[in-house]
């Protein structure tokens, strides 16, 4: 039996607002412009980044990784 799905803690719109605040905060302006036009617009671009990162990971390897950062 399958655990019930979990409604998103941001809409689309604040979770955009706050990745943009989190990279500012970090990267600075320059750089998360940079980050952000390496990203490109559409959805292949993000898979195909997120596939090359996460590569042989499993889900509760990149949970660990990103609870490092909090």
């Amino acid at each position: 039996m399958m655990p019930p799905v979990q409604a998103f803690k941001y809409t689309d719109l604040a979770l955009m607002q706050a990745g943009i605040e989190a990279l500012l905060q970090k990267l600075g302006y320059a750089e998360t412009m940079r980050f952000l036009s390496q990203m490109g617009s559409g959805q292949s671009d993000y898979m195909r980044w997120r596939e090359q990162v996460f590569a042989g990971m499993t889900v509760d390897e990149i949970l660990e990784q990103a609870k490092e950062h909090l």
